[in-house]
């Protein structure tokens, strides 16, 4: 009865960690807030949600939420599954240069 529970506390703690999202592109986009707001509101493959905005998920298959921090201000960002992992990476590679 036991490895039953330990079993689906490691698959909650998998799907948890999944749902994070990109650590090392997030705390790259905390350290450099204005560039990634940039990437956020210039792409198509972002969405974001502003405090007070009466906004849900958007339809289709979207990842999300992901919550950042812009000036004082929470938004809530969704990315398209299969598009914002791609710049995602670019954003690191281009931080890293």
């Amino acid at each position: 009865m036991i490895w039953i529970l330990l079993v689906v506390a490691v698959i909650v703690l998998l799907i948890i960690i999944s749902k994070l999202g990109n650590n090392k592109f997030w705390q790259l986009a905390q350290k450099h807030p204005e560039k990634a707001y940039e990437l956020f509101s210039d792409s198509d493959c972002w969405c974001i949600v502003y405090p007070h905005q009466n906004k849900t998920k958007p339809s289709g298959n979207w990842d999300g939420p992901f919550y950042f921090f812009v000036k004082n201000t929470k938004l809530t960002i969704y990315g398209k599954v299969g598009e914002y992992e791609k710049q995602q990476n670019e954003f690191i590679n281009q931080l890293k240069k």
